[in-house]
């Protein structure tokens, strides 16, 4: 194992004469082009920990320090110290940036960046460094964290599992934690004097010595320009070549969003849910559910003849439509690690299958059936995609405390509370069993299908608690009845049918979701980029998460939910609409959306809604003119 000690015999540390060459001492970089740079929020941010970070000791040679690295192609590398070795601008201060530095990959597209090479370090182990790429006119792109396990300065091989999409050129940041997101950190980013050998730069952009010395880091990723005719985002990178949103529960149990390929987000222990190609990480994420060993991820789709949206000026409607259908999908089962299972040796499942139940000599069963979603296709409520479970949800009432499925209700401090009858109306599941006779002899394959009973399906309750403007938590108790059809794989008409409500079974009993026994999350609105199609009948959205949602949404006071109301010009609630609403205005104004309406609102403060009067996504000049209308001033 490589012993990770600070090797500083190559590291030129300001003012110090090394190997001949006097290295002067800069105070900071020296750039004859400012740096665009902007922001950017670490809070949300990746952070790749100890077991993605190789570190060697400093050589000169780049070569040589990377030995025993697994590469893909290099895109830019620039890690050659130079005659005079690596020289250090001195360590950041906390929280402060480390250095800017220009790049010229050998691509003509955005690539994924799957592994970076970097040559500098922290100052104590365990701080992390935030590295953060800009576009060739300093628009932030990407970002990601690195937290390094050792103190001091390396040559650091950086693996990004998943990989995360950089520009083909731009610009790349490093700045260490300030302490919001992880702990206080600072550090050093090494230059070099021998310039990039794959890729170019502009020299006097970064670095330091007026285009003498640029930071020493290298991009390395996989490339694929493609069938740019089917390039759904427009960004320049064929659709077979970009990882997809895969919705999956990470090892802390935690639901999670990865930027992945299809293949690995099938790998992903359990199975992740692939939204496909041209879908991002949205803010929302799909909750999973447990119960006993059944897994089911939640998924919407159309319903049929849903009735237009009706509301003033184009807002969010706000009518009860009954029935509600909620939309499920079951993962798929995997034989080495089995997730949804019925086991007909459990008390209270219907079984054992008697002897003979198959055909006769065939022995009692007492097995489980692992089972796998089957989309249900054309439905009585409409066509749900890939959808193999539905469930009826009974309309909201009025209590006294509110209505959590009006979505312009507001939350309240001690949540917004009401509890209905569900009932499940359709179930789609196959798998596959095998059946012995004569005491064990003689096995024979037979197919599983699993819909619901012909006898009426039990009420279950499901209690819903508006906790924030976009939705909050739900507990559900869902009693089913299932039908068990067996066929024989080899004679596709011996056909044996078990009915648990025909022969008077208990009826299972799913208590949704149960994952650490902990509510489940829904929302009214549903982000277009978690890859659904709502249920535009529906306000109410099961097993979806929004944790960026605000608390409060009644920013002009009004008892009313801000993305409901008729704008009226009042955005600060005074009673007028008055220079104090003009100022707030001019605040919120994003200019003219390329879409109409915009796929996701430009403004990013949600109180600019009321300023946003043809709730289209923009605050422009058609809504300036509609302001002015209403002005009264003073």
């Amino acid at each position: 194992m490589l012993e990770l000690k600070p090797n500083l015999a190559c590291v030129a540390t300001v003012g110090v004469l090394v190997a001949g060459l006097v290295v002067p001492a800069y105070g900071a970089p020296v750039d004859s082009k400012p740096a665009p740079r902007r922001s950017v929020d670490h809070t949300n941010t990746p952070i790749y920990r100890g077991d993605a970070v190789k570190a060697a000791r400093l050589d000169r040679s780049s070569a040589a320090a990377r030995q025993g690295a697994s590469r893909t192609a290099t895109l830019y590398e620039n890690m050659a110290p130079g005659p005079g070795g690596y020289i250090s601008l001195g360590t950041s201060p906390v929280g402060g940036s480390l250095g800017f530095d220009d790049y010229v990959s050998t691509d003509t597209a955005p690539f994924a960046l799957g592994q970076m090479g970097f040559v500098g370090g922290v100052t104590n182990p365990g701080e992390v460094l935030f590295f953060n790429f800009y576009d060739a006119v300093g628009v932030p792109s990407s970002s990601f964290g690195v937290q390094f396990p050792s103190a001091g300065n390396y040559f650091h091989t950086l693996t990004l599992a998943p990989p995360i999409t950089v520009p083909e050129r731009g610009f790349l940041e490093v700045v260490a934690d300030d302490g919001s997101v992880t702990v206080p950190s600072s550090g050093e980013w090494l230059l070099g004097d021998a310039g990039p050998t794959v890729g170019t730069e502009d020299p006097f952009f970064g670095g330091a010595g007026d285009g003498q010395f640029s930071h020493n880091f290298s991009l390395e990723g996989t490339t694929c320009q493609g069938d740019l005719s089917v390039d759904c985002n427009n960004n320049g990178i064929a659709d077979e070549c970009e990882p997809g949103a895969c919705c999956a529960i990470g090892v802390d149990g935690v639901a999670a969003c990865l930027m992945v390929t299809e293949a690995d987000c099938q790998a992903v222990t359990p199975p992740g849910l692939w939204r496909g190609p041209c879908k991002q990480c949205p803010e929302q994420n799909a909750d999973i559910a447990y119960h006993d060993g059944v897994l089911i991820v939640h998924t919407t789709g159309n319903p049929v003849d849903c009735p237009p949206a009706k509301s003033a000026r184009g807002g969010r409607a706000c009518i009860p439509v009954d029935p509600k259908i909620d939309p499920w999908i079951s993962v798929e089962a995997d034989p080495q690690n089995p997730v949804i299972c019925h086991d007909f040796g459990a008390a209270g499942s219907c079984g054992p299958l008697p002897a003979d139940f198959f055909e006769p000599g065939s022995d009692p069963f007492s097995d489980a059936v692992c089972l796998s979603g089957v989309p249900l296709g054309s439905t009585p409520w409409g066509d749900f995609g890939d959808a193999d479970t539905l469930i009826e949800r009974s309309g909201g009432g009025s209590p006294s405390n509110g209505d959590p499925f009006d979505s312009c209700a507001l939350p309240s401090g001690a949540g917004v509370t009401e509890t209905v009858d569900i009932e499940i109306v359709a179930l789609n599941l196959v798998g596959s069993i095998t059946v012995t006779l004569n005491g064990g002899q003689d096995p024979e394959d037979w197919d599983v299908a699993v819909d619901l009973s012909a006898n009426p399906q039990q009420a279950g309750t499901l209690t819903a608690n508006k906790t924030h403007c976009n939705g909050g938590s739900y507990t559900a108790q869902l009693p089913v009845l299932p039908r068990f059809t067996f066929t024989k794989v080899s004679d596709p008409g011996q056909i044996r049918v078990l009915d648990a409500g025909v022969a008077g079974c208990d009826p299972v009993d799913f208590d949704l979701p149960a994952l650490d026994n902990n509510p489940g999350s829904w929302v009214h609105e549903v982000d277009p980029d978690l890859g659904v199609v709502i249920d535009e009948c529906s306000t109410f959205h099961p097993a979806i998460n929004d944790p960026t949602a605000p608390a409060a949404c009644d920013c002009n006071t009004n008892g009313v939910r801000d993305a409901c109301d008729t704008p009226d010009g009042d955005i600060d609630g005074n009673g007028q609409t008055d220079l104090a609403d003009l100022a707030i205005m001019v605040d919120c104004i994003t200019g003219l959306c390329n879409d109409t309406p915009c796929f996701e609102p430009l403004y990013g403060d949600p109180c600019c809604v009321l300023a946003d009067f043809d709730r289209d996504g923009d605050i422009d000049l058609e809504d300036y003119r509609e302001f002015q209308q209403a002005f009264d001033g003073p």
